[in-house]
């Protein structure tokens, strides 16, 4: 739900397509609380990911964003239809959700945010150095680029 997060996908994108296999995007879920759809959303993140592995959650990932600011976008028939897309079981799908099978592990990168010390969305950890909101591809560079030299990359 959170604009800035959806803001920043672009620059996402371009991380990926500078970088390739050089750097790891590592997702967490922070629902903050005035995102009423977040939890679910990011418990139906977790089930994809679950039964379809990497790369269809970042599929799903993208299809959240993309749908945020329609009406029904990150409601259950949205959360639902784009599962489907993505040929997940979706009986398993649907009972993960009605048993909030996935609660403790959004729960669990809500404790980890929180730890250290992290409030707002969209934050960024890179080996350490920490990158609050949705910023520019430059902002990024800066630190991806220090974090290779020191890590020998």
């Amino acid at each position: 739900e959170c604009p800035f997060c959806s803001r920043v996908e672009p620059t996402m994108a371009q991380i990926k397509q500078e970088y390739g296999n050089k750097v790891k995007i590592v997702w967490r879920n922070l629902p903050l609380p005035f995102h009423k759809k977040a939890d679910l959303a990011a418990e139906a993140s977790y089930e994809v990911y679950k039964q379809k592995g990497d790369a269809a959650f970042w599929q799903y990932h993208e299809k959240l964003f993309a749908n945020q600011k329609s009406e029904d976008g990150l409601l259950r028939p949205g959360l639902e239809k784009y599962a489907q897309e993505l040929g997940v079981d979706m009986a398993k799908f649907k009972a993960a959700l009605d048993n909030r099978t996935h609660k403790d592990r959004v729960q669990a990168d809500k404790d980890a945010a929180e730890k250290a010390g992290i409030s707002g969305t969209p934050a960024f950890v890179i080996n350490g150095y920490y990158l609050s909101g949705a910023q520019p591809f430059p902002s990024f560079k800066k630190l991806i680029d220090r974090a290779l030299k020191e890590a020998g990359g």
